[in-house]
């Protein structure tokens, strides 16, 4: 064979090795754009996801609410272990959920939030049921109001920034 024709052969077997490698997904638009589709896909669906047991819970809790009798020490002590378990099962949720890079953090810490939320729940339940006096069952009372309140605040600063982080545009990977 002349060496022409091998050059040209070795050509040929490069050219083939290139389009081969083009043809099996070697990094074109269309991967790029399956990725970034693939990407918003999952997005969407933690957005859901996040949405939905965050509702659930909160229509839990004003439901828990609603029931509670704050002037009996037994009724006080149980509607606030309902509180701690709503907002743990919330919790537990939400540690399956697999948050987009973008969120990693903020997901974390809204997670920690409801647990954290939940041990306090449960103190704050126990000190329910140890209280004698109206008077002691009032300033249970007013702590848990202080416990709701600032979950709330938390909870609605975390996930303003959750929803934040997702509605930005992110750059093309």
């Amino acid at each position: 064979m002349t060496a022409r024709r091998v050059a040209a052969r070795q050509l040929l077997a490069a050219l083939a090795a290139l389009t081969l490698l083009a043809g099996c997904g070697g990094g074109g638009a269309a991967d790029a754009e399956r990725a970034a589709a693939e990407r918003a896909a999952a997005t969407r669906a933690y957005a859901a996801n996040v949405s939905q047991v965050t509702q659930r819970t909160s229509a839990r809790l004003a439901e828990i609410s609603a029931q509670a009798d704050y002037r009996d020490a037994v009724a006080a002590a149980q509607s606030t272990r309902e509180y701690a378990a709503s907002i743990r099962l919330a919790a537990d949720d939400l540690a399956q959920a697999k948050p987009p890079a973008t969120v990693a953090t903020q997901h974390r810490a809204l997670t920690a939030l409801y647990r954290t939320t939940a041990d306090r729940m449960d103190a704050l339940a126990a000190d329910f049921a140890s209280a004698r006096t109206s008077r002691a069952l009032a300033k249970q009372a007013q702590r848990l109001s202080g416990e709701v309140q600032n979950y709330s605040t938390e909870e609605t600063q975390i996930r303003t920034e959750i929803e934040r982080r997702l509605a930005a545009p992110s750059p093309p990977k």
